[in-house]
């Protein structure tokens, strides 16, 4: 066979002696494989049905696109993380002794950490099952992911609606501009009327898109101080924060197959202007396919060109007027779906009284604290494809923690089912 670089074979073989040049090529076959070795979709490999059920309910598993001995974990579900290098838990619960301006009077303070990595005995078992089997478990890579919010039990009417409460409140901003907020209440399973949106400042670390999803996500949260008889008694029972405060974690898996197709600059306070309009249409209270045909007029409705601009990556096109691209359309709408989901609505979850199943629902969640200091933002928005694309979603949720406000909180060990958490 005639060498396609002669030149480069003469330095290569005037470089190196043979047993070099078979260490060399070896190491680089090691090197391609390590490259392009990624998790692969459970639809592609599975490896999940060689664990135990209790295991695969708690964690999603993939496998490795080239080792067989290789595989990927997430947590399915996520508490408060321990206090470092104590017995005790990351939370902290404060009373208003602060104000903030020009919003709300004497809030709820609620600082902590979630740990994605799920529960220590729990991951303790992953491994072992793992081990036995030959195989070594990894936290799975990212390349995104996003933070999802979710109030829970409330109730459903006859016509398996939520029937919210709302009353507008004009902010004025220190721009001057004078926008109309919403603040909604709904009955709850209880028989109380509480807010939709018991948070109205939620910050947290940001997620390490270069890392993995097990991951300590610090926030700090600022509560309606109408919510603070609620978490006292949460805090005195140990009973879960589910119905007040949890969210949800969507993993992008990094599978080396993402590709960005344009950018979204979002004007907050345009944005949200339009937002309140629409869900003021439909009271306040929409589903995701509500959303979603929002999302789509925005790709190319000049009366938005306000609230959300968008710039195409090279080489994609909207097309003519008359023969437009439906597809990237439609791409680009379940792309800006998922930042308005992730960055400007709550989940609402209800059921009729006496069901057993949930319904999901979207209630506009206004965080005061990006109006005011990051009223533009840009996003990257990426190529859907339902073959390579891989996620996976930690819930968060915060259980078995006992305390008062203003006081220490603890894990409550006084209930056994508590017990693994620590």
């Amino acid at each position: 066979m005639t060498s396609q670089n002669p030149r480069t074979e003469s330095c290569f073989e005037a470089a190196f002696s043979p047993v070099t040049k078979c260490i060399f090529l070896i190491w680089l076959c090691g090197f391609s494989i390590s490259v392009y070795s990624f998790p692969v979709s459970p639809s592609v490999k599975d490896i999940a049905g060689k664990f135990p059920i209790d295991l695969q309910q708690k964690y999603t598993l993939f496998a490795d696109s080239a080792d067989p001995a290789l595989g990927y974990f997430v947590a399915k579900q996520a508490g408060i993380a321990n206090r470092s290098g104590e017995a005790g838990v990351n939370l902290k619960v404060s009373s208003g002794s602060f104000t903030e301006q020009p919003f709300i009077q004497n809030p709820i303070r609620i600082i902590g950490a979630f740990d994605s990595s799920g529960a220590k005995s729990d991951l303790s078992d992953l491994f072992a099952v793992a081990k036995n089997l030959g195989m070594t478990l990894r936290p799975a890579p990212i390349s995104d992911a996003e933070k999802i919010f979710i109030a829970d039990g409330f109730v459903t009417d006859a016509s398996g609606k939520i029937q919210p409460y709302c009353s507008l409140q004009s902010v004025t901003l220190s721009t001057g501009i004078v926008i109309q907020l919403p603040h909604c209440s709904a009955l709850d399973q209880n028989g109380n009327i509480r807010p939709l949106q018991s948070i109205y400042v939620l910050d947290s670390s940001p997620i390490d898109k270069n890392a993995n999803a097990q991951q300590n996500l610090a926030f700090d949260a600022k509560a309606f101080n109408e919510m603070e008889p609620l978490i006292s008694e949460l805090l005195a029972s140990g009973a879960g924060w589910d119905n007040f405060f949890s969210g949800q974690l969507r993993w992008q898996i990094n599978n080396g197959k993402q590709t960005e197709i344009a950018t979204l600059t979002v004007n907050w306070v345009e944005l949200y202007s339009e937002l309140v309009k629409y869900i003021a249409s439909v009271n306040y209270v929409v589903t995701q396919q509500d959303i979603y045909l929002l999302a789509l007029r925005m790709t190319n409705d000049t009366r938005l060109a306000n609230a959300v601009k968008i710039k195409l990556a090279s080489g994609y096109s909207w097309g003519p007027w008359w023969n437009p691209n439906i597809k990237l359309m439609e791409n680009v709408a379940d792309e800006i779906l998922r930042v308005i989901k992730s960055k400007a609505l709550i989940i609402v979850e209800a059921k009729a009284v006496g069901a057993n199943s949930t319904k999901r629902f979207y209630a506009i969640n206004i965080d005061y604290k990006k109006v005011v200091e990051t009223p533009t933002q840009t996003f990257a928005l990426y190529q859907r494809n339902s073959t390579t694309d891989v996620y996976a979603y930690t819930d968060l949720s915060v259980q078995c923690v006992v305390g008062a406000v203003d006081a220490e909180v603890v894990w409550n060990s006084s209930d056994p089912r508590c017990n693994y958490l620590r």
